[in-house]
């Protein structure tokens, strides 16, 4: 597991977020240069101030017990939403990276929000369990 936060890297020109090829990439590049992104979701949207990433070498990550029905999103296509339960309460939302059969996803850590801060706080903004969307960051 690394931990990513702090001012971000400077991408390559030609990656976008919004694009797969942001996301086919190496699991802790695409962690570093998330961190200043918006994300949306409805209503709400914040900008991304920490990541962490997680491949499937490490113990870790979900990926590393193999290909499972569970992990079947992580070790998929990249830009791709893993969003999981941790311990039944929260959703966590992964972007899936690098692709090819590689198990690697980028945890969303933490947000600072900018649009909808009420209904962040109520909890109505929560994530649905066991979607598969491609990640739009801009």
């Amino acid at each position: 597991m690394s931990t990513a936060a702090g001012p971000p890297a400077a991408a390559a020109p030609s990656f976008d977020p919004r694009t797969e090829a942001f996301y086919a990439r190496d699991v802790h590049a695409v962690a570093r240069d998330l961190i200043g992104c918006r994300l949306r979701h409805g209503p709400t949207a914040g900008r991304i101030v920490e990541t962490e990433s997680y491949h499937e070498d490490e113990a870790a990550c979900h990926a590393h017990v193999g290909l499972t029905a569970r992990t079947a999103t992580i070790i998929g296509p990249p830009a791709v939403a893993y969003v999981y339960r941790s311990y039944g309460i929260h959703a966590l939302l992964n972007a899936v990276t690098t692709g090819d059969g590689v198990g690697a996803a980028v945890l969303i850590r933490a947000l600072e929000p900018l649009e909808g801060l009420p209904r962040m706080r109520s909890g109505g903004a929560e994530l649905p369990i066991g979607i598969s969307a491609r990640v739009r960051a801009s």
